[in-house]
């Protein structure tokens, strides 16, 4: 099982504000995947920042997380 988190900080805390786990789908071949959608809405204040991290909640098997999706920023 892995398990996704979006994290915003300020430069000194960081706090997950997004989190969902996933177990890998066995696909054919040498690369197994998982699939995370969801959508959230978060207010950023000024200085802020997002990032992505990926926890391996089963074992020491290493993973990477390949940012290949759709973000969407609006300005307030």
């Amino acid at each position: 099982m892995y398990r996704i988190e979006l994290v915003r900080t300020d430069g000194v805390t960081p706090v997950v504000i997004y989190t969902k786990v996933r177990t890998i789908n066995q696909l054919q071949g040498a690369r197994n995947t998982a699939y995370y959608v969801g959508n959230i809405g978060i207010i950023m204040a000024n200085n802020e920042k997002l990032f992505w991290q990926v926890v391996n909640t089963s074992d020491s098997d290493n993973c990477t997380l390949e940012l290949d999706s759709t973000w969407r920023v609006i300005a307030r």
